[in-house]
This record gives structure tokens, C-alpha cells and sequence, in this order.
């Protein structure tokens, strides 16, 4: 058996959280999306379900599936969307979300 307060106490404490950029990070806005936002919408989501695991879909969503998907979630389950403002040109080229959906993420509700 370990000394007092076992083998937690004998563990050092964490590092220090590395420092962020001096740039300030973009802004965003959070809003209810339109249905001009569909298009990028779709855009994640399908980079979401060919390309990882963070969803069960297997199928990419067509145009008319986002569509319907969109028109069922009414106000009590609403989509989001924040897009993003003052990112630099050097941030959006390494993001990983496709270029087609950049600055656009699907909120709420999204698994409906």
C-alpha cells in the first residue's frame, strides 16, 4: 500500500495550459439559419459522415434531404449558425472544413 492519500498523491500536477496566439480569434455571430445557409450546412455535415465517425450516417444528405431536414426543425428545435468573421486568409486554408463550408457550423438539433 502507497504512503498517505495513495497513488493520486504521489502524482505531479498538470502543466501549465500552453499560451494562445496574440491574435484575436474571430468573431462569431450566432444566428437562426436561412435556407441560403443549406448548401454549407450540407457541406460539413457530409464531410462529417464521409470522413469521420462523429455521426452514424452513412450517406451523404442531397440537396432535397437537407431541405427536409431543415423544415422539421421548427422553432421549438431550431438550426443555428455562426458564421465566423475576421479570419485570416492563412486560418480559413488550414481549416479542415471543406472550402464550400467554410465559416458556417450547424447547430442545434442536428441528429434529427
Amino acid at each position: 500500500m502507497r504512503g498517505a492519500g495513495g497513488f493520486f498523491a504521489a502524482l505531479k500536477s498538470c502543466p501549465s495550459p500552453r499560451t494562445r496566439s496574440a491574435a484575436p480569434a474571430g468573431r462569431v455571430e450566432v444566428r437562426a439559419a436561412r435556407e441560403t445557409d443549406l448548401t454549407q450546412i450540407a457541406a460539413i455535415w457530409n464531410y462529417e459522415v464521409l470522413g469521420t465517425d462523429a455521426t452514424t450516417d452513412t450517406e451523404p444528405r442531397d440537396p432535397l434531404a437537407q431541405r427536409e431536414w431543415f423544415a422539421r426543425h421548427t422553432e421549438r428545435y431550431p438550426v443555428v449558425v455562426g458564421p465566423r468573421t475576421g479570419r485570416s486568409r492563412r486560418s480559413r486554408e488550414r481549416s479542415r472544413i471543406p472550402s464550400t463550408s467554410r465559416g458556417i457550423a450547424a447547430g442545434a438539433g442536428s441528429a434529427a
